[in-house]
């Protein structure tokens, strides 16, 4: 399946944030978003989810989501914002199975429960079925909040931020486990993202968001590179490829003088 988004225009009021976005994304990939703050990445991925109405189209398998229902929509698109529940009244497994809220009538199914719990299994957070979600570590409680996005079975796995606030330990482990289900489920799973070296290791491929505008896209050593960190994030680094073949990115400091920079490397994104 592809994700296809087209020409996709969004404003706030009369504040332009997406200006013409195009990109292609494929089941079994991850596709990071990155760019700096403010670039459009949370308003593109709530455009992707159906949240706003942007110009333009959304194709999810050829299809307009302009053309679902609300209930299709629901169950086609999972969407992590990066705000938590921590502060919720709820257990684990009741936070899971309103992910479910699509397919809930007065009565919860047999069915309902065997898919929470199965998600539950998958991701192995079982054990905490029973804990309130406000008990829960930060890494823990976004492991709930994955498992919320995957009780609906989705086609597209949309996360924000995913791993913000979360120590180094807790980041991969929510990497590896997005990883391993956009394979095991064949998901097409884009991640806004800031950490450019996590990017590159997890990442298939890379949309570049500057100014509501695609700069460059590719994988990872098309992308990351020196003239692309100075010119969007104005920071003069070295890139490096390390022992597993991912380019790894080394700071050195601001750039002083960003649009000298990007005229003498004869690179600009945005």
């Amino acid at each position: 399946m592809v994700l296809s988004v087209r020409n996709l225009r969004f404003s706030y009021g009369s504040v332009a944030v997406l200006k013409g976005v195009n990109l292609k994304a494929v089941s079994g990939d991850i596709t990071a978003l990155i760019g700096p703050n403010a670039a459009g990445k949370s308003t593109l991925l709530k455009c992707i989810a159906g949240m706003l109405r942007p110009e333009g189209e959304v194709l999810v398998g050829g299809r307009s989501i302009t053309d679902l229902s609300s209930e299709e929509l629901s169950r086609c698109v999972g969407y992590l914002p990066q705000a938590n529940f921590s502060s919720a009244a709820l257990r684990v497994f009741e936070v899971v199975l309103l992910g479910r809220v699509h397919s809930l009538s007065w009565r919860v199914s047999e069915e309902d429960f065997d898919i929470v719990s199965d998600v539950l299994v998958e991701l192995d957070i079982e054990n905490l079925a029973s804990r309130y979600i406000g008990e829960l570590s930060g890494g823990q409680q976004q492991m709930v909040a994955i498992a919320q996005a995957l009780v609906r079975k989705p086609d597209i796995l949309l996360l924000d931020e995913p791993t913000n606030s979360l120590d180094l330990k807790n980041q991969l482990e929510v990497f590896e486990v997005v990883r391993e289900i956009t394979v095991k489920r064949g998901l097409i799973t884009l991640m806004a993202m800031h950490d450019l070296n996590l990017a590159a290791r997890y990442a298939d491929s890379f949309v570049v968001i500057n100014g509501g505008r695609v700069c460059v896209e590719g994988d990872s050593r098309t992308v990351i590179t020196p003239g692309m960190v100075g010119s969007i994030y104005g920071i003069n680094a070295s890139v490096y490829i390390d022992e597993d073949g991912v380019p790894q990115v080394n700071p050195k400091g601001i750039l002083r003088d960003e649009k000298l920079y990007q005229r003498r490397e004869g690179r600009y994104y945005g």
